[in-house]
Order: C-alpha cells, then sequence, then structure tokens
C-alpha cells in the first residue's frame, strides 16, 4: 500500500514525540524511600524453634527491591498504556495505597507481663491490610508448688484483632520457672490500626489439686453421705462409687464443696473424690462409707420355748451377730436387763443373761439387740414355767456359777444334798 506524503509526514512526527517522551521519563529524578531490614526468610519447611509451622494460604515474601522502585516501574507502564490523561492521577493514587498501605504501620505482639512472646513463627497475609500470625509464647509459675498440665487461651477484645486458635498447653511447670508453650496460637490482626497488646485477654487453669476430704459418717443407717472437702477454687467435683454419680463445682473463692452423695444400701460404698478442670483432673481420693439398714441378728438357744423349771433363776443365751457394723459394737438386752455380748466375727457373736428370775406359774422373756446405728431386732416373746418341786431333790448349796481356770483347785468347791 502507498502513502502520501501527508500520512508519511504525520507517522515520523507521531515517532519522534514518543521517542521525546520516553527521553523525558528516563530523565525524571528516581523516587527513593529507606530500604526495609531485610526480614528473615518466613517460607522455609522449618520455624526457628525445629518444629513444622502451620499450613498457611499465602506467606508474605518481602520485595527485594523498595516500594518506590515498585511505583516507578508501575508509572511508566501507566504512561504507556491507554489511560487518558485525567484518568492517570486516580490510577497513580491506587498504585501508591497498594504499594505502601500494608507498610504504613507495624505489629509489635508482646502480651502484657507476666506472659512474653518468645517469637513470632509465621506471618500470612490474608487481604490487603489483614495479617495472620502464628505466635508462640512462655509463661512463668510463680507458685510455691508444681503447677501440672497448664493450659492456656486467649481472647481479644478488639475487632481488629482476632483469635484464630487460641488454646496453648504447657505441660507440667516447676516452682519459679519458665515453660514456651508446648503449642502455638494464632491471631490476625488489621494493620490500619496499631497493635495494642491489652486487647488480648489471656487466662491460665492447671490440673487442680489433690481434693482433701473430711471422712464422712461412717457406718450410717441413712440412705445418703455428706463429703465434704477442699480443692482449687471453681475445680468441678466428681464422686463416684455411690448409687449414682455426682458432679458439683468448688467454692470459686475458698474451694470448699459440699455434696450429698446418695449411697447403695447394706453395703460398703467406695467413694472416690476427683476435682478436675479444662486442663485435666486430679488423682481420685477414696471416702467409703458403710451404709447399714438392717437389724443384727438374734437367736434365744436356752431356755426353749414352754420349758418347765423348777428354779427360781435361770441363765439366758445365745448367739447375736451383725455381718454389717457389727465389728464396731452390739448390745443386748434381756427383760430389760443388759446382757454380756461378745461380738465375734459376722454372725458368730455369743450373749448371756445370768440370773433372770422366774416366778411360779408362766413367765414371759424377751430379748432385743441393737447395732451401733441404731438397727435393732426384738424376738417374739418365749414363755417358760416354773413349776414346784414335789419329791426328793438335789439342791445345790455352793460353788455355782464359778469361773476358773481348768487346772488349779477351785476354791470354793460345789457342794450338794
Amino acid at each position: 500500500m502507498s502513502l502520501t506524503t501527508s500520512e508519511r509526514n504525520i507517522r515520523v512526527a507521531r515517532s519522534s514525540r514518543a521517542s521525546v517522551e520516553a527521553s523525558r521519563l528516563d530523565e525524571l529524578p528516581k523516587m527513593s524511600k529507606p530500604e526495609r531490614t531485610p526480614q528473615p526468610d518466613r517460607t522455609s519447611s522449618k520455624d526457628h524453634f525445629g518444629g513444622t509451622p502451620k499450613p498457611t494460604r499465602e506467606t508474605r515474601v518481602l520485595p527485594e527491591t523498595s516500594p518506590a522502585a515498585k511505583l516507578q516501574r508501575w508509572k511508566l507502564k501507566v504512561r504507556r498504556s491507554t489511560f487518558s490523561p485525567a484518568q492517570r492521577p486516580l490510577v497513580f493514587l491506587f498504585l501508591f495505597l497498594l504499594i505502601f498501605l500494608p507498610s504504613a504501620s507495624t505489629a509489635t505482639l508482646t502480651p502484657a507481663a507476666p506472659q512474653t512472646l518468645t517469637e513470632t513463627l509465621t506471618e500470612t497475609r490474608i487481604t490487603r491490610t489483614v495479617f495472620e500470625y502464628v505466635m508462640q509464647i512462655s509463661v512463668t509459675n510463680s507458685d510455691t508448688k508444681t503447677a501440672r498440665g497448664v493450659l492456656s487461651t486467649v481472647t481479644s477484645t478488639s475487632p481488629r484483632t482476632t483469635i484464630v486458635e487460641g488454646s496453648v498447653s504447657f505441660g507440667s511447670i516447676a516452682p519459679g520457672l519458665a515453660a514456651a508453650g508446648a503449642d502455638t496460637f494464632t491471631l490476625r490482626h488489621d494493620r490500619t490500626v496499631p497493635f495494642d497488646p491489652a486487647v488480648l485477654q489471656w487466662v491460665f487453669v492447671k490440673v487442680p489439686a489433690d481434693p482433701t476430704v473430711a471422712a464422712p459418717s461412717s457406718p450410717t443407717m441413712l440412705t445418703s453421705a455428706t463429703v465434704t472437702g477442699t480443692t482449687d477454687p471453681g475445680a468441678g467435683i466428681e464422686i463416684v462409687g455411690g448409687a449414682q454419680t455426682i458432679t458439683g463445682t468448688s467454692h470459686a473463692t475458698t474451694g470448699v464443696f459440699n455434696l450429698s452423695v446418695p449411697l447403695q444400701t447394706n453395703r460398703l460404698n467406695p467413694l472416690f473424690v476427683t476435682a478436675f478442670n479444662p486442663a485435666g483432673r486430679s488423682a481420685p481420693v477414696p471416702a467409703a462409707v458403710l451404709q447399714d439398714a438392717q437389724p443384727p441378728s438374734l437367736f434365744i438357744d436356752f431356755p426353749k420355748n414352754g420349758d418347765q423349771l423348777t428354779n427360781d433363776t435361770i441363765v439366758v443365751g445365745r448367739r447375736v451377730g451383725d455381718m454389717l457394723s457389727g465389728y464396731q459394737g452390739l448390745t443386748v438386752s434381756v427383760n430389760g436387763q443388759p446382757a454380756t455380748v461378745n461380738v465375734g466375727i459376722g454372725n458368730n457373736g455369743t450373749f448371756e443373761r445370768s440370773a433372770v428370775p422366774l416366778v411360779l406359774g408362766s413367765n414371759t422373756i424377751t430379748a432385743t439387740a441393737t447395732d451401733i446405728n441404731g438397727n435393732a431386732i426384738t424376738l417374739p416373746p418365749i414363755t417358760v414355767h416354773r413349776i414346784p418341786i414335789t419329791g426328793p431333790r438335789m439342791i445345790a448349796l455352793s460353788g455355782d456359777m464359778q469361773k476358773a481356770p481348768c487346772t488349779p483347785a477351785s476354791r470354793n468347791p460345789s457342794s450338794s444334798k
């Protein structure tokens, strides 16, 4: 295609003007800005503590050149683009905000004493102004006792700082020593505003101390027992071994707890008291309670019901026992008078009441046994008859009811006629 002389002149003029504009751009003064301090490589597969950082969507890598140089390159591209002279200032403003605003403020992520952050492990850009930080914290045990199973949680009071993962465990920490968290916590911060460490609210909990339990009343004939003790304030309390599991909470200030536990009837209830909280559980503390609501067993072996006797007094006895609380004591009365009791083992105890008076004719004999809880049994009355003596008979004169070892001679030998 052939060009006319006027068209050829127009093209030459346009080419010359483009060359002049390019040479003027090269003569423009370069924008300078202090270089950023070189940042450590945050894209490594290992963190500063030898562990593997948590996965992130985009690990921020700081540019090797300054933001001013980057802006200069974009200016040249914009001038060579199709943007009109009226549109270019708006484009320049947008580029300036895009390049400089994320680094306009820095966040010093250090929470309030006594907790101290050891290091920011990773930094991830989420949006144009929001960054995500994976961090590690250390804590000092200022108590005089070892803190077991320490667990911390963090919350934020600022909408500009949000917690992504705020639970950190420490294990056990000896008195006066510091320990770094076994894991990390993650937060996001909008860097359009300065970071304020005071917005981070830390709560530390440890495995509660083993409860101190007061011995409950045992044995008891009641269907429930009251378990009282102390542990860390506000700790949960769990009691097992009774008729059902009971849970409660110790006092928020004093740590005292007082719980009623239903008991399994007529048996030993091996109760175990445990304190717990989000950090873990204490060792179980035993507190056994014997529930005894059944009366003792009681039998009169002599005399028999309906016996006919000639004596003016008799000895009443023989068996008594209690499988549950009998070993702690039993009482037996015969016609309202106390008998001598040997509790024995289980149901193998004995009782004896001497010199029970008899009158001529019918005599009623009653016996009652009671255990230490007040459980009592009264036998149905038996009747014996005293009849007058007729015809020849043998009368004891002395020596009756003596007790002595078998080998030596009796001081008062028995005699009769």
